[in-house]
């Protein structure tokens, strides 16, 4: 039975590890067969147990506890149950990575790892061949950059986040440092799937992506070079690896447009026309808007599922038109929680980053710490965990990572 049961797992683990950046619907149909596994032997039912005496549980889920009590705020109730459905994903993962963590089977971890790799290639071969199709109709070169390239999957800004924790898995199998997969032996493979996916996320031409993928390579080799986890010489070498084709890239794709048209209007304040359909002119809109909602409702928030409409109210007083049409979000989930739910759900956002740096610390996790800066700056840039697509991914990871890996103490007697 406990057998049938580990397999079962890890297949399912492993499915929904592919499936994440392909179609995320589908892994609404694993979370429920895993969360049922999850209660099956007695081994897995003490787990959890464990799993609810465990400070880091509560903290983790501190969001959807705040944006319940959230639900009883505001005039709008339109989205507030389709809220709390999205945000129970930090209730589940947890328990399934808990029951996880004795489940025997070889190399399960590096398993997980290494089907999301082979889905952010699926995803990579999907999005060149459509578009390459088009441009074969159309000669029209635009087709393999942004929307248009990612047009079938997801938007390029939330399969970013994908591609580049898909990046630095590699880098952290590359370095030696934690083995992280189970194909790819190969040394000359595992870079050529780097630059592949460096490529991809280049293509994808988002602004924010790219800033942290630099902010995060720098970060992490910092780390590693102080920590002399590998050799100073063999840092150089991966940075100047890395570097080559980024630079290429960063010249020959759209983003360096993107990023300067943003430095603009972020620094220069060059033509900004809050009526404008421009990406950041949309979110430096959204962003005043967020702010002005914060400041009259800075402790209760808008409430659980409101703000949404708050949003459009506040673009018609504004009259901000492209905001209006667009129903433009914040596009930062801080600012976002802290509109919602307001105090409280800024504070418990941040909890979950706090846990994770301090057992990083603790544990002289790289591969954690890492995780939670990109995540954080991610959560700057977007609203992640407002969508299917962002909180699944956030909450897998994260319990993999704080739950998944096996502990003697929690060893079954």
């Amino acid at each position: 039975m406990r057998t049938y049961v580990n397999k079962t797992q890890i297949f399912l683990l492993c499915f929904t590890a592919f499936v994440l950046p392909l179609y995320i619907k589908a892994t609404s149909i694993s979370m429920v067969l895993l969360l049922i596994l999850a209660f099956v032997t007695k081994e897995n039912r003490k787990q959890i147990v464990l799993l609810f005496k465990d400070y880091k549980y509560y903290i983790f889920i501190l969001p959807l506890i705040v944006a319940a009590f959230g639900l009883f705020i505001g005039n709008y109730y339109n989205e507030r149950f389709q809220t709390i459905v999205i945000f129970s994903s930090l209730l589940f993962f947890p328990i399934i990575f808990k029951t996880f963590s004795i489940n025997n089977f070889r190399r399960r971890l590096l398993w997980i790892n290494t089907w999301f790799i082979i889905g952010l290639l699926t995803a990579f071969i999907i999005c060149f061949f459509t578009s390459l199709s088009e441009y074969l109709h159309t000669e029209d070169t635009s087709v393999f950059f942004y929307t248009r390239l990612t047009h079938l999957i997801m938007l390029p800004n939330q399969l970013s986040i994908y591609v580049l924790w898909g990046i630095f898995i590699l880098l952290f199998d590359l370095t030696n440092s934690k083995k992280q997969l189970v194909f790819f032996n190969s040394t000359i493979a595992k870079i050529i799937i780097v630059i592949v996916l460096v490529t991809f996320l280049f293509l994808m031409a988002s602004k924010a992506a790219f800033l942290i993928f630099c902010l995060s390579i720098i970060a992490m080799f910092g780390i590693m070079i102080k920590s002399r986890t590998i050799p100073i010489w063999q840092s150089i070498l991966l940075i100047i690896a890395l570097l080559i084709p980024s630079y290429y890239l960063f010249n020959n794709t759209n983003i360096k447009a993107r990023m300067i048209v943003a430095y603009n209007h972020i620094f220069k304040k060059e033509d900004i026309k809050y009526g404008s359909s421009e990406s950041t002119v949309l979110r430096m809109a959204a962003l005043n808007a967020s702010i002005k909602l914060i400041k009259d409702n800075f402790f209760t928030g808008v409430g659980t599922g409101n703000v949404k409409k708050a949003l459009i109210s506040q673009y018609q007083k504004d009259e901000v038109p492209s905001n209006y049409k667009l129903q433009t979000n914040p596009h930062n989930q801080f600012i976002y929680s802290l509109t919602m739910n307001g105090i409280a759900g800024f504070l418990a956002l941040i909890g979950i980053f706090i846990v994770m740096f301090v057992i990083a610390y603790k544990q002289k996790s790289d591969i954690i710490f890492i995780w939670g800066l990109i995540t954080m700056l991610f959560f700057m840039s977007d609203d992640l965990l407002m969508l299917q697509v962002g909180i699944i991914f956030f909450t897998f990871f994260s319990s993999i990572l704080l739950w998944g890996a096996y502990k003697k103490q929690d060893s079954i007697k």
